[in-house]
């Protein structure tokens, strides 16, 4: 079964890197919108999914009911940062490099682990991890020498920050959920509840840095969400037509990613979980 759950999430996680990128092609005008609706949209589906669970099965128990709700916001505020971070820098990233640089939650995630849960390694996988470090160096030389590769030195250090609150969050939830039966989706239900409430407090303050000034915040969020449910083109620039089923595809890929990363540390740990992702 743990095989099963692996496979499920190397399929997922491999599809939904490759989606994260795809996205912001068509929306490469609206990324304050995309931060928003990426944000937000999860909600909705982990509520009805939670109320049928509550509804029609006894699998969320009241355990998990009474389990603190201060520890789902610790989740979610890592996510929400991790969230803000990634949309920032993928824009200033060609794809090799997003999947290249994603993989930097490996050694941050053992750095962490060794930290927090006094996790121990062998020396191979130590190896391991500085083959990797190594080789996001190397494929970052160029960009800092000006090379013309589409990357931009600056967003890629913004998008490998980003594995930082990311590994943080799965390190604390193996902590909190240590000894604790926990329902998946009970738990994304209250980390995007918490996700999204964090992701307001930067939503205004981050704009700018989105490339949407603060007066055109109103604008940005009608013209993208035209983009994206009419493809429709505001911008000289834009090219709309493959918005919806790109960004659509990327929250249902992101959607199973999540469920099965849950699942993948349940009966394993941080590490072993971002390296099969």
């Amino acid at each position: 079964t743990f095989l099963l759950y692996l496979v499920l999430l190397i399929l997922f996680g491999t599809g939904n890197k490759v989606a994260l990128k795809k996205m912001t092609y068509p929306m490469h005008n609206y990324p304050y919108f995309l931060s928003q609706l990426t944000t937000f949209a999860y909600i909705p589906v982990f509520l009805v999914w939670m109320w049928l669970k509550l509804k029609f099965t006894d699998s969320i128990t009241p355990d998990m009911l009474a389990f603190s709700k201060f520890k789902f916001f610790v989740m979610g505020s890592l996510d929400a940062i991790s969230g803000i971070l990634t949309v920032l820098g993928v824009n200033g990233v060609n794809g090799p490099m997003s999947v290249l640089l994603a993989q930097g939650a490996i050694p941050i995630s053992m750095v962490a682990s060794y930290i927090f849960l006094r996790s121990r390694y062998k020396l191979a996988q130590i190896i391991g991890a500085g083959i990797i470090v190594l080789g996001i160096l190397v494929v970052l030389i160029p960009s800092l020498l000006g090379s013309s590769d589409g990357n931009n030195p600056v967003w890629a250090m913004v998008f490998f920050l980003s594995n930082v609150p990311t590994a943080l969050s799965t390190v604390y939830k193996e902590m909190a959920f240590k000894g604790q039966e926990m329902d998946v989706i009970y738990l994304n239900f209250w980390v995007a509840i918490f996700q999204a409430l964090v992701g307001l407090l930067f939503a205004v303050p981050s704009a700018p840095l989105q490339g949407t000034s603060v007066p055109d915040i109103p604008q940005n969020m009608v013209d993208g969400l035209m983009c994206w449910a009419t493809g429709q083109n505001s911008a000289p620039d834009d090219d709309c037509g493959p918005a919806l089923w790109s960004v659509n595809a990327y929250m249902l890929l992101n959607i199973g990613y999540n469920i099965y990363l849950l699942v993948a540390l349940k009966y394993g740990s941080a590490a072993l979980m971002f390296i099969a992702s």
